[in-house]
Order: C-alpha cells, then structure tokens, then sequence
C-alpha cells in the first residue's frame, strides 16, 4: 500500500516481475500443508492475500475515511510487470493468481477503482488484452489502464501525484521503503509490528 491517488483511492502496488518463483514455491508447499492441516478452504498462501486485502478494506480504508472526511471504498492498483519472464510462467505462479482472483471476487467486489498495468509488453496490451477483454463488462474493461515503459510516467501522472509514486514507476517518493529500495510490507506490516503480529 502505497499512498493515495489524486482522487484519495489507496495505491496497492504489486509488482510481479520481482517476484522470486522458486520462493514462491516453497511458500505454496507451505500453504498447502497448512491447508490440508488445517482443512482450510484455500492455499494459505492465498490466505495471505487475502488478510492484505481485509488490512485494505477496513484498517486502510477505514484511515483514509477518516483523513479525508468522506467514504473512500476504492483503490488503485498498480500491477508493475518489469522483469516478468519465461521463469514466471509456471504453474504455482499461474495457480496463486487464479486463486488469489477467484477469492478475491466474492470476497472484496467492487473495490477497485482503476488498475494499470504497468511496464506491458506490447504483446499483452495488443494481443492478450484484446481478447480477454471481450468477456468483461464495458464498466469493468474501462478500468483498465495499459502503459509501456515509455508512456508509463504520462500514464501514472494523470492519477497519482509523483511525489507518491517509487522510483521505479517513475515518481519521485522519498519513504523510508522507497529510499532504500527494498519493500517490506509497508503498512500492513507496521501495524503488524505495532499489533504484535507476525
């Protein structure tokens, strides 16, 4: 989570071209034991996700309503795809997402204001997206946002203000996570910390 967009809709970054695949796994081995341990519905990978996105709804958005004296029941998400591979199409990785969407759906609708898909390759804004889109509503495809590395910074400027963005989507943000360039949880996990969770 990562500041707010110019309307005051919480940013949720995720940037899947760094994700480490041989990592993501072992967490997935992990998730599964936990679930048939624990009969869980899901993969407790999945699980995680979707604790992020309950911390979304009703810490972050519940903070932000109060802030800026209005509801604020949306959020820009910005999916950043620099350094997506070969290695990333794997079958864990495909499985995650697929769960991460399916529960996502029914258990957070409507929540998101706009996505942009940050450092496309023209393959997927020409090619994939072109497709897919045809089994979307109208509504739910002008959501969408597609920038290449190129446009990425005109694109991320109309919607969030530079001094938000991290550097590595072309804004200016000096937080302590942006500055020294590792990411780690942001504000879930200082009220993780500040909680005694985790």
């Amino acid at each position: 989570f990562h500041g707010t967009d110019r309307q005051g809709h919480p940013i949720l970054v995720s940037r899947y071209g760094s994700v480490d695949v041989s990592a993501l796994r072992d967490l997935w081995g992990a998730g599964e034991k936990l679930q048939l341990e624990a009969g869980l519905a899901v993969n407790g990978a999945i699980l995680f996700h979707l604790r992020a996105m309950e911390f979304l709804t009703k810490v972050v958005m519940a903070e932000e309503c109060k802030r800026q004296g209005r509801t604020v029941d949306r959020i820009l998400g910005i999916i950043d795809l620099s350094g997506i591979g070969m290695g990333h199409f794997d079958t864990v990785v495909k499985d995650f997402l697929q769960g991460v969407a399916a529960e996502s759906v029914s258990l957070f609708p409507e929540t998101m204001h706009a996505t942009v898909i940050a450092n496309v390759h023209w393959l997927v804004s020409k090619g994939i997206w072109p497709v897919v889109r045809r089994f979307l509503h109208p509504v739910t495809q002008a959501k969408f946002v597609f920038a290449s590395a190129g446009d990425l910074a005109d694109k991320l400027s109309e919607l969030v203000e530079p001094e938000v963005l991290p550097s590595y989507l072309g804004g200016a943000c000096c937080c302590e996570e942006c500055s020294s360039g590792r990411l780690q949880g942001g504000s879930l996990r200082a009220w993780d910390d500040e909680h005694g969770i985790g």
